[in-house]
């Protein structure tokens, strides 16, 4: 109520107040908006955060077997034929002979986001279709290999390169850029 008289005096000093203003300055719905003078308030500590492991609920193994599992190179097809076969598609794609939903199958989804940029710059850019040059593959772990193809258009040379890992039972792209 102290707040509410400094401020009622200082309006009254400073400006001209009508009867009828000053009727509503007395309203007792703007003491509830007032500040409140006990200064005594104490915030609540903030809440630790715990890590808990999750239960295991019917017999389920740290392993979900849901989810891709890395598979040895023996249940692989081969690294040579099949990073051929992918390589030709993409320029296929590329070219415009063939949909890019074809990739589907063969590309994680990140890789095929990629790859679908990719093509809409080539498309845009109307480029005339490319010719593979030169295939390098390389198998940096077991399960796992990185390639890079050389493509001439015209009188260009460009690099692509691709990483693809083994799930499953079969090769996926997990990465593809046109340097």
């Amino acid at each position: 109520m102290l707040l509410h008289s400094l401020i009622m005096e200082n309006l009254l000093i400073k400006s001209d107040v009508t009867a009828h203003s000053n009727h509503l300055w007395n309203h007792p719905a703007l003491e509830l908006h007032l500040p409140e003078e006990n200064k005594n308030f104490e915030f609540p500590s903030a809440p630790k955060l715990y890590l808990v492991p999750t239960p295991h609920f019917y017999g389920e193994d740290d392993e979900n077997l849901d989810q891709p599992q890395p598979s040895p190179l023996a249940q692989l097809p081969k690294v040579d034929e099949w990073m051929n076969k992918f390589t030709v598609t993409v320029v296929e794609i590329f070219s415009g002979k063939r949909s890019i939903s074809q990739l589907n199958r063969w590309c994680h989804y990140r890789a095929f986001s990629q790859l679908s940029g990719i093509h809409k710059m080539i498309i845009n850019k109307k480029l005339p279709p490319m010719k593979i040059r030169k295939i390098y593959i390389s198998q940096p772990i077991e399960g796992v290999i990185e390639a890079t193809v050389t493509l001439r258009i015209v009188d260009r040379v460009r690099s692509m390169s691709v990483r693809c890992e083994g799930l499953d039972g079969r090769w996926i792209c997990t990465d593809i850029a046109i340097l």
